[in-house]
């Protein structure tokens, strides 16, 4: 299946999520702050990146511009994975082709469905 780069603050989140994705065979890496997964996703090359937008000191708005304009990142679909309304996005992630967008707290359907649909 596929590499999934979670970029998240919250621990818990990554354990949750990352028991839905390994049980669908899926392969999870994990960063607690936007600069790790950042670096992350240059050595990892995941095939997708769940970013949460809001994280303390880079938030995920900042790291997604850095992951669209670094060459080696640019190509990796990022799906935002927040609490935030959809509404509420920042424009620019909009502009700049966000894969798809889940809202938190999430089913185990809702995370499948969304994760195909990014992959596709």
């Amino acid at each position: 299946m596929a590499k999934i780069l979670l970029i998240d603050d919250d621990e818990n989140i990554h354990k949750i999520i990352s028991l839905f994705l390994e049980a669908d065979k899926h392969d999870v890496i994990s960063a607690l702050d936007a600069p790790l997964g950042i670096a992350m996703a240059e050595s990892e090359r995941p095939d997708l990146i769940m970013l949460d937008l809001a994280m303390p000191g880079m938030d995920g708005t900042e790291a997604y511009r850095i992951l669209k304009a670094n060459p080696k990142t640019t190509e990796i679909p990022v799906m935002i994975f927040t609490v935030h309304d959809p509404e509420d996005l920042p424009a620019d992630v909009c502009n700049l082709g966000c894969a798809g967008y889940l809202s938190k707290p999430v089913n185990r359907d809702m995370l499948r469905n969304s994760i195909n649909d990014a992959l596709s």
